[in-house]
């Protein structure tokens, strides 16, 4: 989980959005409010940190059904 960043970076072109590097976290469980798919906050990304807007509204990300294939140190990534 972790704090969504608007915008693209070398290691994640894909998607629109990544997360802060200081803010991600492993976990277990959390609560319903952060959780959602990668296409959805694509799709509501004006969305994501902003106040009363009705999704993601502290801008974290914890999706239920991630899970931690390997690591990437993006120092690494050219």
């Amino acid at each position: 989980m972790g704090k969504v960043v608007r915008g693209r970076v070398e290691y994640n072109e894909e998607y629109p959005f990544y997360l802060d590097e200081k803010s991600i976290q492993l976990f277990s469980n959390t609560t319903e409010q952060c959780s959602a798919t990668a296409f959805e906050v694509e799709e509501h990304i004006e969305k994501v940190g902003v106040p009363d807007a009705g999704f993601l509204q502290d801008g974290i990300w914890c999706p239920w059904d991630s899970r931690l294939v390997r690591e990437i140190d993006r120092r690494s990534v050219n």
